[in-house]
């Protein structure tokens, strides 16, 4: 059985880093191709980052686990399988092409919502800080 750490550092190896490195080089070279299909691999490996934190609460304990996440890493990021290209063709692009609206409208949702958090807390420290200085005021002139 293949210990999680190991697992780990497989997936973050040939998962992350190796891709991390290719990203760049396409980037530097310019070869915008280069960058779409890259773009597609990072999109599923979000996802699947994503899914991993249920699966490794709920599934760990499954013999062969970490082999699996492994060797799913490894179909996903070898040229001969291109196995993220497969999974963003036939899932990933059709469920964000259909839900498009709707995922963009809940982001606008959350920012408008987030940056009157953002004003509403910035105001209430300034409040704070204003009455912390005045109590401090206070107390040096008494």
């Amino acid at each position: 059985m293949l210990p999680a750490f190991v697992a780990r550092l497989i997936i973050t190896v040939f998962g992350v880093m190796h891709p991390s490195y290719r990203t760049y080089k396409a980037i530097k070279r310019k070869d915008y191709q280069e960058v779409v299909t890259l773009g597609m691999y990072w999109v599923v490996f979000s996802m699947y980052i994503t899914l991993e934190l249920v699966t490794d609460i709920l599934l760990q304990w499954l013999p062969f686990y970490y082999e699996a996440k492994t060797l799913f890493v490894i179909w996903l990021v070898t040229p001969a399988t291109s196995g993220y290209s497969f999974i963003y063709r036939k899932v990933i692009h059709p469920e964000l092409t259909k839900r498009e609206t709707e995922i963009d409208e809940a982001i606008n949702r959350a920012k408008e919502k987030g940056y009157s958090k953002v004003v509403e807390f910035g105001a209430k420290g300034l409040n704070y800080a204003a009455k912390a200085v005045l109590s401090g005021a206070l107390l040096v002139c008494s």
